[in-house]
């Protein structure tokens, strides 16, 4: 796997690392919950309790605390979604399909 991230990083340069490689290929999306997942998964990482866990989440390591955390949860994903999407290019799309008897309002 080490041999691949470098390959990847070779031919493109990125700080975001796998989640930016995902994002490039699949869509922001993906890139998204990518990165998540992977921050989630990693030893390193936080995780997101309530109160009452908090004594112990910390003895562990890193803890956010909130009285609903399936709701902050919810939340952070959304507002990191919103933040690394991109908006659409306008006009037409490439790969669009017109009826030739179309016919567009002036206005």
């Amino acid at each position: 796997m080490a041999l691949t991230y470098a390959a990847l990083a070779r031919q493109l340069p990125s700080a975001g690392g796998f989640a930016a490689y995902v994002e490039r290929a699949f869509g922001g999306t993906w890139g998204a919950l990518t990165g998540w997942l992977f921050f989630f998964s990693i030893p390193s990482g936080c995780v997101i309790v309530a109160p009452a866990m908090r004594d112990e989440a910390v003895q562990r390591g890193a803890a956010l605390v909130a009285p609903d955390p399936y709701l902050y949860f919810a939340k952070l994903t959304q507002w990191w979604v919103r933040r690394t999407q991109t908006a659409p290019a306008a006009g037409v799309h490439p790969s669009a399909v017109i009826d030739p008897q179309a016919q567009v309002d002036a206005s």
